[in-house]
């Protein structure tokens, strides 16, 4: 049975086992509480005085406590132990709860048990749970990043009057599954990035075409993902993609409709290197392309932006910093700063938290 342990703790558990046959017990009766008392990570007055306390026939339930181990950890395979045990929710009715959720891979035991120590972390008891009930649906790599994501969103979500939690999807709760769960983080990551970026957007509109209409064509900004997700549903093409660099003022994208209403073509515009725009895409329905006549409209329009200033500095297109405090300070003061949410804003903004949930499948 010793040999299931990490190599590391082997000799120090073969010098347990040998002191009394309750402590030999362990390694079947509860694997976690021998682990913790044989890694060396804990007090060594500390684990003598839980060790004795086994010898004299005490409950295993009143030795865990001492270590402050949870009593359900008992369930799990000597496989999930390597190092000091991470902080677990101890409370009786989620440990009666979460027995129904345990891996059924030896060899994904120690995974799940960081990964549901990290809900825990980052969120609380509830959402540790919801990660243990859909840990099957998880990327085999490493959850670990989705699941601080998400566990942020569960966190604002409790909290929805204040910082980032007033941007959080309504739809959201904590009896969707992984795939949904995924798909509103999305919506309310990009949310916040085009809260995050605002001044670097309207720096650039400031000179655009004010005309919404040219040669009978209209010409409406979308603004929203979920107005890139309407027209890219409608147009039957991929514009719903480029939320993030929407949301970043990378791209701006128009809409064109006739003068019935009817969308005839999406129009994607970037800055050139000298401050100009330039027209990177014009795609009618289907990215078919589009008639001679929207052309010509799109270019008279273009001709109607403003004359660009000098170049700005490359800061200008960094998060801003005020409105970065404002969302995540709720949390801050609740949990702490961590890597996750450092004072200052990265410069890739919420890049990284984005790429965590394309991983998390």
């Amino acid at each position: 049975m010793v040999a299931r342990f990490a190599p590391a703790d082997r000799a120090r558990l073969d010098r347990l086992v040998a002191l009394h046959p309750y402590l030999e017990d362990l390694l079947w009766s509860f694997p976690g509480l021998a682990h913790a008392l044989s890694c060396g990570a804990y007090d060594d007055a500390l684990c003598e005085r839980v060790q004795a306390m086994i010898c004299a026939g005490a409950a295993l339930q009143h030795a865990a406590r001492e270590l402050g181990l949870p009593l359900w950890l008992r369930r799990l395979p000597p496989e999930a132990f390597n190092g000091k045990i991470p902080e677990l929710p101890s409370d009786p009715g989620f440990g009666l709860k979460v027995c129904n959720h345990l891996p059924h891979a030896q060899l994904d035991a120690r995974r799940w048990l960081d990964s549901v120590s990290l809900g825990y972390r980052i969120c609380d008891g509830n959402f540790a749970l919801w990660v243990a009930r859909n840990w099957g649906a998880f990327s085999p790599c490493d959850p670990r990043p989705a699941v601080a994501v998400l566990g942020l969103l569960a966190w604002h979500a409790e909290r929805p009057h204040a910082g980032a939690g007033l941007h959080v999807p309504a739809e959201w709760s904590r009896q969707v599954g992984l795939h949904e769960a995924r798909r509103l983080g999305g919506l309310w990551l990009f949310e916040l990035q085009m809260v995050l970026y605002t001044q670097v957007r309207a720096s650039t509109l400031a000179r655009a075409n004010d005309a919404t209409s040219v040669g009978g064509i209209t010409f409406a900004r979308l603004r929203t993902p979920q107005e890139l997700a309407e027209e890219g549903s409608i147009m039957n093409h991929c514009v719903a993609t480029y939320a993030p660099d929407l949301a970043k003022g990378q791209s701006f994208l128009w809409s064109l409709r006739d003068e019935t209403g009817a969308r005839i073509a999406t129009l994607e515009v970037r800055m050139s290197a000298n401050g100009r725009p330039r027209v990177v895409q014009l795609r009618a329905k289907a990215n078919a392309d589009v008639p001679h006549r929207v052309w010509q409209s799109v270019q008279i329009w273009l001709g109607g932006w403003n004359e660009p200033q000098a170049a700005s500095p490359k800061s200008d297109a960094l998060p801003d910093a005020r409105t970065w405090a404002h969302l995540w300070k709720p949390y801050w003061r609740t949990k702490g700063m961590g890597a996750l949410l450092p004072l200052r804003p990265p410069c890739q903004g919420l890049d990284p938290l984005l790429e965590a949930l394309d991983h998390a499948l």
